[in-house]
């Protein structure tokens, strides 16, 4: 089970309720990060989380799966690992002695429209609203940093590395990590026809069309 979770739309002990609300359905639960972007990815696995890596390498390479992470902009497994964050231990520790939210205890209905980071609750990249010096996408970029402070290492969850040095594979994914993500955006017509014929369209981009600030974790200010 995955669970997308847009960061910074409230308090951090709010979204510490989300995280927690998830865990105790899914024990076994890691976090990853959409890089590029400001959401988490909430990982929950039956029995303990294992990967086998020349298993991943091998699916990432079929024919549906590889259009959808070349629209994804994940170049390759390396890529894709760097997106993890914390493993089953972190994710504890982040939620101990935390609360669930719960159809019963909805208290981010109250926090997140007080946080500068939703709009206010007026959209989350309300340009206009200020807390200080902080704007929403600011906010999100702080929110991003406390997350990846907090980075512990994949290497330990992978299998079958196929008599590669484990050394250097943990080496491929942290330089991964600092890969650039463009803003892309294809019209009806080519989303069609890639989804027909496997092909990649060439973007269309719009004259001032902007998405989440652009960056990775090695420039965001700690």
């Amino acid at each position: 089970m995955m669970q997308w979770v847009p960061t910074a739309n409230g308090p951090l002990d709010s979204e510490k309720e989300l995280f927690r609300a998830f865990s105790d359905v899914f024990p076994h639960a890691t976090m990853w990060w959409q890089l590029g972007g400001g959401c988490a990815l909430l990982i929950g696995t039956k029995q303990p989380l294992t990967i086998d890596y020349q298993k991943l390498k091998a699916h990432m390479q079929e024919g549906r799966v590889a259009q959808d992470m070349a629209l994804s902009q994940v170049r390759d497994t390396d890529h894709l690992l760097a997106m993890f964050v914390f493993d089953e231990a972190g994710y504890a520790e982040f939620v101990r002695d935390v609360l669930p939210t719960s159809d019963d205890h909805t208290m981010l209905d109250f926090s997140m429209p007080r946080y500068a980071g939703s709009g206010f609750g007026l959209g989350q990249f309300n340009r206009k609203v200020k807390s200080g010096a902080d704007n929403p996408f600011s906010l999100a970029l702080k929110r991003r940093a406390q997350y990846f402070s907090l980075h512990r290492p994949v290497l330990p969850l992978l299998t079958n590395l196929g008599g590669e040095a484990p050394e250097e594979i943990a080496r491929r994914i942290d330089s991964r990590r600092s890969l650039p993500f463009t803003n892309r955006y294809f019209l009806e017509s080519d989303w069609k026809r890639l989804r027909e014929d496997g092909s990649m369209p060439v973007p269309v981009v719009p004259k001032g069309k902007q998405g989440f600030p652009s960056g990775n974790p090695s420039s965001i200010p700690h």
